[in-house]
């Protein structure tokens, strides 16, 4: 089984590395001088690794913070959000020991040379994660080997224009419409967030309507209400330029080429099919 890499998966990485950093500061042995260590400012003599001065406070930070990771690493907003936040906190408090006097009694956690290092190394290490995530969350994700009538024609572009075709002959012509405009809008550019809400909320508007698995019908409730949250001008180009492209592929496809011609012809139908075939993804996951 693959782990993709996600957002969230970065999230949890983090948050186990702030609640080890947490735990590991009340161990003896792996903290030096652990018979020293104070609840909070510079009487505290503890070491963790024999290096970092820690205390009972700064130790309760780390795993505080570590901890808060795993709820917020339930969506890609919230995983984003705990990196970023948690950058800009360890970065503020790099600062706050960089400013104070090492023995000055506003050092309360306390915090030395070493803890500041560690600090602001994580602060950087958070925020890398922060933006590897957001470049991954702008990325489609993979497709799965299933039996959604999008998902099974992304292999290569004439391979999933011959699927269509042949799907023709096991009667699944209605999926013709949607497949392909979800096929030519594969670089349509959607943020992903935005997307699996309206996509959630189309399915909930089907379910609400009877069964979600029934057939979709591109003049139906959700299919339109799911188009018209995606709707942009911007974004109709690039199915338009993206259908376009995709026509020079169909050579030879009489009923692809149809459908092709057909949603350049009508651009409100072809936005629909569109949406229909994120949504019929939607369902098929």
């Amino acid at each position: 089984m693959r782990v993709r890499l996600s957002p969230e998966l970065l999230a949890i990485v983090a948050a186990v590395v702030f609640v080890l950093l947490g735990v590991l500061g009340f161990v003896p042995g792996i903290t030096s001088h652990h018979d020293q260590l104070h609840v909070w400012k510079t009487g505290s003599r503890a070491q963790l690794f024999g290096v970092f001065e820690v205390s009972v406070l700064l130790n309760a930070v780390h795993l505080a913070f570590g901890l808060v990771g795993f709820p917020a690493a339930r969506t890609p907003v919230g995983a984003r959000l705990f990196l970023i936040c948690g950058a800009i906190g360890y970065f503020a408090l790099t600062v706050y020991g960089v400013a104070i006097e090492h023995r000055s009694p506003a050092n309360v956690l306390p915090l030395d040379g070493a803890d500041n290092g560690l600090h602001a190394g994580l602060a950087l290490g958070l925020l890398a994660l922060a933006w590897i995530g957001a470049h991954l969350h702008q990325q489609p994700s993979p497709p799965a080997a299933e039996e959604s009538p999008t998902r099974r024609f992304v292999s290569g572009e004439r391979e999933a224009l011959e699927g269509l075709e042949g799907g023709l002959e096991q009667g699944r012509r209605a999926e013709l419409l949607p497949a392909v405009a979800w096929l030519s809008g594969r670089e349509v550019r959607l943020d992903e967030d935005e997307l699996h809400g309206a996509r959630r909320r189309a399915v909930l508007l089907l379910a609400a309507g009877g069964d979600p698995l029934r057939g979709l019908d591109l003049d139906g409730r959700a299919v339109r209400a799911l188009a018209a949250e995606l709707d942009d001008p911007g974004r109709r180009e690039e199915l338009r330029l993206g259908l376009q492209r995709l026509r020079g592929e169909a050579e030879g496809l009489p009923a692809v080429c149809e459908a092709l011609s057909a949603l350049l012809e009508d651009p409100d139908l072809a936005w629909r099919a569109f949406a229909c075939g994120h949504l019929a993804e939607e369902l098929g996951e």
